[in-house]
């Protein structure tokens, strides 16, 4: 409700005819709303009704104790990225951005060039405390891997921190 208004949409989760950003705004809300106390179930921002078979890449930035940043970036073949700020951002909410496509490719094949596909599914060594996670996947048509990397472990690949950086930047070349 707005001003008044009330505008109410109803989506059957396998209905792919939904815009994009709608099941991501479904999440956000989950979030927000915090249904897991009642639920028992975390929302899953890359879950299998949100398209995840046609992501190319994620980054999740997960919460810490302060105040670290806490968003994802879903990234589309055709340069469509999905950004949730989910707080401690500038921006709150769902976005839909895009970016050059050879900016993608480009990043699934560094990923291939760096070995993602051959690290470890987590670096979650906690030398210190208080770190954020940040967890990363790319799909190529072959390979699919989930690296899960806690910010304070020093065993984890400088080519996975690169990868992460350079999701980042794609998100914000895409909203400026």
């Amino acid at each position: 409700t707005r001003n008044g208004e009330k505008h109410q949409i109803v989506r059957y989760m396998g209905d792919n005819s939904a815009p994009l950003a709608l099941p991501y705004l479904e999440v956000w809300l989950d979030l927000m709303a915090n249904t897991a106390q009642w639920t028992g179930t975390q929302p899953d921002a890359y879950g299998i009704n949100l398209g995840m078979e046609s992501l190319v890449a994620t980054l999740e930035r997960t919460p810490c104790f302060g105040f670290c940043p806490t968003y994802s970036v879903a990234i589309y073949p055709d340069g469509t990225l999905v950004y949730t700020g989910i707080a401690n951002v500038e921006r709150l909410g769902v976005y839909v951005l895009h970016t050059e496509d050879f900016a993608v490719e480009s990043l699934v094949q560094q990923a291939e060039i760096f070995g993602y596909f051959g690290w470890q599914d987590a670096y979650d060594q906690m030398v210190m405390t208080d770190q954020a996670s940040a967890i990363t996947s790319f799909r190529t048509e072959t390979q699919y891997k989930r690296i899960t990397r806690y910010g304070g472990d020093p065993n984890a690949p400088l080519g996975l921190t690169w990868l992460e950086d350079s999701i980042d930047q794609l998100a914000v070349d895409a909203a400026s």
